[in-house]
């Protein structure tokens, strides 16, 4: 700091002390004198903190800024403070740029460009969260003609690495017969900025780590890792629904929020807005109950898609309902209903008792069980959704003739498994008298045909609640014109009154890793009493 001033005899009484203050303060003042960065920076924190005059230490800080040499190490804090008295001044647009600007700029400076990417978040209003550790939603899909096409489960726990709480998110998709997509998400529990994304299909996998003004995307099996830039508050597309359960909804409220969504062709990252508002409150009637519910209309720039949202007004704050149009495809209207609320906590396997026929099985943590009658089986093998995707498991159904089938969803979507529980009677005579006979007539109806023909093998013997029962193996079953290759594995057994069929199919890569899950699942079931 350059001050030029001329000393003169004191008036009497008064201290040079106390007059070189006064000169000092009046060159300050003076508009011809121009103070430097850290000057600025010094008036910005006096205006702010002492003060409390937000629009003088903005201006400060931007004047500070501004005059900031190459390499000053307070333009980080003179840009952070910036961000910090625009969001005081609710102005959190120009907070967000001012933020992105330390995390973009001054990567060196760990500690404020974390203070910096939690303040982006915290710009966003959040009630606490309406859910209890361990919730577990169950939504049915259904089509245009209200036919069944699938399942859906959200499952939410509390978790904390090194200090840092967070929340957990799983997602499990899956149609009548397999989990077909599932994924996990990860959020600070304070603000739901993300922190890691785990999502798999079939054999393919991808993953996202979060990182301040950036995110790193890598696929199974490919080569390096990809790096996307972000710009301010983006929030991961699997977490979204929970982080709408925790806006302050009411009568016509909005807001607007970035959405990170995977495009997993390209392994990009590609950040959208999507608006919500609030339209007003209706009832709602979904398999779970009847629901007084917002309406939520959402918004998605550049897309066709229009979303609907229906969320409980009670303190739970369920999504009950989700309406999806598409405005290129006029009456392709999909919907979630909420079907069912559990809770389970991480690390606890899944219980299931049949009420019809009593008998239960237990699925290992993290695996959902979702129960068909027979019919609902039956009309869901002859829709569009499962038909000729898969005749290997379509001919395997209706021996017995199930008045239960269960869907077991693997958290991995590594393999399909499905119980067939029905009356013994309706096996024909000679299966009835030999497990070993209906096992090996199933596998010959089901792989006829040279493009099924695969190796029969691992013939193997167990007991399950008391009673005998057989396994095999059909391994080396083709997918398409690819190489890749499936394992058809099923355990077959009878109890007093009824035939109980495990089959499943896997990538035969993972048969080895998968059997003995399948076979704890089977040798789980236990007959009614």
């Amino acid at each position: 700091m350059k001050i030029t001033y001329s000393l003169s005899f004191p008036v009497r009484g008064t201290k040079l002390t106390s007059l070189l203050a006064i000169v000092i303060s009046l060159a300050v003042a003076s508009p011809g004198w121009a103070a430097s960065a850290s000057e600025l920076l010094e008036q910005g924190i006096y205006a702010e903190e002492t003060k409390g005059d937000l629009d003088a230490a903005t201006n400060a800080y931007r004047q500070a800024i501004a005059e900031a040499r190459p390499g000053w190490a307070a333009a980080a804090q003179a840009q952070f403070r910036l961000g910090v008295c625009c969001c005081k001044k609710k102005d959190f647009a120009s907070g967000a740029a001012a933020f992105d600007q330390v995390i973009k700029s001054y990567p060196e400076q760990k500690e404020l460009v974390a203070q910096a990417n939690d303040y982006l978040y915290r710009a966003l209003p959040l009630l606490p969260a309406p859910w209890v550790d361990g919730e577990d939603l169950q939504f049915v899909m259904k089509g245009p003609r209200d036919e069944k096409g699938g399942f859906i489960n959200f499952g939410v726990n509390a978790g904390e690495t090194n200090g840092q709480k967070f929340w957990r998110i799983e997602f499990l998709c899956g149609n009548f017969l397999q989990s077909l997509q599932a994924g996990v998400t990860e959020v600070d529990a304070a603000t739901f900025r993300p922190l890691r994304s785990r999502f798999k299909s079939g054999d393919r996998g991808w993953g996202t780590d979060y990182q301040p003004g950036h995110a790193e995307m890598w696929e199974k099996g490919a080569e390096g890792v990809k790096q996307l830039d972000l710009t301010g508050a983006v929030y991961d597309d699997y977490s979204l629904l929970h982080l709408v359960r925790r806006l302050p909804l009411g009568t016509n409220y909005s807001a607007s929020v970035t959405v990170s969504d995977p495009d997993l062709g390209t392994r990009e990252r590609v950040p959208y807005p999507q608006a919500f508002r609030v339209t007003g409150v209706e009832s709602v009637t979904v398999p779970a109950g009847t629901y007084e519910c917002y309406k939520v209309d959402s918004s998605l720039e550049g897309r066709a898609r229009k979303e609907t949202h229906w969320y409980s007004t009670d303190s739970h704050r369920y999504l009950v309902k989700l309406s999806v149009t598409n405005a290129a495809t006029p009456g392709g209207e999909a919907r979630l209903e909420l079907s069912a609320v559990t809770r389970r906590r991480a690390g606890e396997p899944a219980l299931f008792r049949d009420a019809a026929l009593g008998f239960s099985l237990t699925a290992p943590a993290g695996w959902r069980i979702v129960r068909h009658t027979g019919e609902e089986m039956a009309a869901a093998l002859s829709s569009k959704y499962v038909r000729g995707g898969d005749p290997l498991l379509n001919s395997l159904w209706g021996n017995p003739k199930a008045k239960t089938a269960l869907c077991m969803l693997d958290p991995d979507a590594a393999c399909m498994c499905v119980a067939d529980v029905g009356p013994l009677a309706s096996l024909k005579e000679s299966e009835r008298q030999s497990l070993h006979t209906w096992a090996k007539e199933d596998i010959a109806r089901t792989t006829q045909g040279p493009q099924w023909k695969g190796q029969t093998n691992d013939w193997q013997e167990l007991t399950i609640a008391g009673q005998p029962a057989v396994t095999a193996a059909v391994r080396g079953l083709p997918v398409g014109s690819s190489d890749f290759s499936q394992t058809l594995y099923g355990v077959w057994t009878f109890d007093s009154t009824n035939a109980v069929k495990f089959y499943s199919m896997m990538p035969t890569e993972d048969f080895g890793n998968v059997r003995p899950t399948i076979e704890a699942l089977a040798r789980s079931y236990t007959p009614a009493r």
